[in-house]
């Protein structure tokens, strides 16, 4: 008899204890995902007078590589897929550059004209540290040559780190648009970490 109660009370144990881990788990879990929520709000792509701006904050580690491995682009229209290669109908893009960031102090440069729906747009990058590195402070700009954004158009701005030969496992992905002479903006996707 006293051995039967002895299990019972072995079984009540368990049963606490994995009560108990599973709601850790969930507690871990839904903190984790609240924080994954909220932390799309701290990255913002700002506008002014048509040029947007999109400072480095409190990315995830892997985006704190030199320069040479980053990439800007600019997309917009419906995608197409075609033997798993996804494109944009209007689309430009630009490869910084880590030599012509780096100096005694705060370096900018700037990365050409790229054509995106007929009108060109340049890229500026300042590095504030001039170590020829992304990090915190640090600024892109796309800023227009001969026009404008087209309104009521959907765009998006991605921009990514890799150290990987082309695979992109660092990317933030900003969804824009200037509707009714008012600017949109938000987190399409990412900060990502994890390559696909």
């Amino acid at each position: 008899m006293q051995t039967g109660s002895l299990d019972a009370r072995q079984r009540r144990r368990r049963t606490y204890t994995i009560l108990t881990i599973t709601l850790t788990v969930a507690v871990v879990v839904t903190a984790a995902h609240a924080l994954a929520v909220a932390s799309k709000d701290e990255y913002r792509l700002e506008e002014s007078d048509g040029a947007l701006t999109f400072e480095v904050n409190g990315l995830p580690g892997g985006f704190y590589q030199p320069w040479d491995n980053s990439f800007v682009s600019i997309y917009s229209g419906e995608k197409t897929v075609d033997d798993h290669l996804v494109s944009y109908p209007i689309q430009g893009g630009w490869g910084p550059n880590s030599s012509v960031l780096m100096g005694a102090g705060l370096m900018a440069a700037d990365f050409g004209a790229r054509d995106i729906g007929g009108s060109w747009f340049n890229l500026t990058v300042t590095d504030i540290a001039g170590d020829g590195r992304i990090g915190d402070g640090d600024t892109l700009r796309i800023h227009s040559k001969n026009g404008t954004f087209s309104s009521d158009t959907v765009y998006f701005m991605e921009f990514g780190a890799s150290a990987f030969g082309g695979i992109a496992p660092y990317y933030i992905v900003f969804a824009f648009e200037f509707e009714e002479g008012e600017f949109n903006s938000w987190v399409e996707w990412g900060p990502n970490e994890v390559a696909l």
